[in-house]
């Protein structure tokens, strides 16, 4: 019972391995993978940045009840994405440079350029990421994804609904694969337990908090 347990084990991890094997020589082979769009200009100050940060300050005060402000906070694209220019990759660790993320009415639209490599870092991958050429990994690639937001009982989730590498769409669970365990807390995220919703309008998000 033992043996046939281990013989299915590994007949597992053979196929999942066959598939990555498939899917990175689809990668290698594919000339709509690695055309990297331009990217939307975006204007923003290291003010829209300490605006940004003001508000989160806002919303952790009203959580501890120091503040008595009831009104929703208002967090525009500009202000996001002047904070994530200069934070993200010191926090996640996701090389994603630049990064562009853009309020869509009812939809956050994220869009970036990256390396190859750093889209293999998810089980199975990076096991047989190590044997393609560096020409291959280091090459640059356009990464595009779209999706909802979406916040319950002091968590926040990211639902992607389309995922595009290069002019290619791909289909949305290949994600959690691919950026591996950092990709798994950007796509999911503590909030403070008083944050109702976040509610995505064109160009700005608005968070509303329960009322005490």
């Amino acid at each position: 019972m033992t043996r046939f347990g281990c013989i299915g084990c590994f007949s597992i991890i053979a196929v999942i391995a066959l598939i990555a094997v498939v899917f990175l020589g689809g990668i290698a082979l594919s000339t709509n993978i690695f055309e990297v769009p331009d990217l939307p200009r975006q204007d923003f100050s290291q003010e829209d940045g300490r605006r940004f940060q003001q508000k989160v300050a806002e919303i952790m005060l009203r959580e501890a009840k120091i503040s008595s402000r009831k009104d929703p906070i208002v967090v525009s694209q500009r202000e996001l994405n002047a904070f994530l220019q200069r934070h993200l990759l010191e926090s996640e660790k996701i090389r994603v440079s630049p990064m562009v993320v853009n309020f869509k009415r009812g939809k956050i639209e994220v869009k970036g350029h990256t390396e190859l490599r750093y889209l293999l870092a998810g089980f199975p991958f990076s096991l047989l990421a190590q044997y393609l050429p560096q020409s291959v990994t280091s090459r640059l690639i356009g990464i595009s994804i779209s999706g909802q937001v979406r916040v319950e009982r002091g968590r926040g989730e990211f639902v992607a609904e389309d995922f595009t590498l290069g002019r290619q769409s791909l289909s949305p669970w290949l994600l959690s694969w691919l950026f591996g365990g950092a990709g798994s807390r950007l796509m999911q995220w503590r909030v403070p337990a008083s944050v109702d919703q976040i509610i995505i309008e064109e160009g700005r998000a608005i968070i509303t908090l329960h009322q005490s």
